[in-house]
This record gives structure tokens, sequence and C-alpha cells, in this order.
């Protein structure tokens, strides 16, 4: 997602942002139901504060935070 400098965050389906970069990738769940999403396996964010997955905040920092890499081990 490409924060618009415009606008004070970006929102999809299940990430809001106030990052100017924000990269996810989600490990789709093999399910009969095609409404499951899928868990986040990676994040990569460059320049911003918070971030919500799902409606829960996940990241929260009171200083700006230049880039911040996370990846799930399984």
């Amino acid at each position: 997602m490409l924060r618009d400098p415009r606008s004070r965050r970006v929102e999809t389906v299940r990430l809001v942002s106030d990052f100017h970069w924000s990269w996810a990738r989600f490990f789709k769940v093999r399910s009969e139901s095609r409404d499951e999403m899928g868990e986040l396996l990676e994040l990569l964010v460059l320049d911003g504060q918070r971030l919500k997955l799902d409606g829960k905040e996940i990241l929260k920092s009171a200083k700006g935070v230049d880039y911040l890499m996370a990846c799930r081990i399984r």
C-alpha cells in the first residue's frame, strides 16, 4: 500500500496504516470457506507510526518508525 501524502492513512479490507509504504504477505489457509483470509507472514513498513490488522492495533510508536521488517516463524 502506498499512502497519498495528502491523507493521514491508507485503508484496505484488513489493514489500516499511516506508513508511507506498507507491504504485507499473507498465507492462504486451505479452507472450504472462501471467506478465510489467511494469516500474516511478513510485514515491511516505511516511515510511519501506526498499523492495524483486522481492527487490532499491532504497531503503535510514539516516535516515527523509519522502517520495520517482521516475519512470522512457524
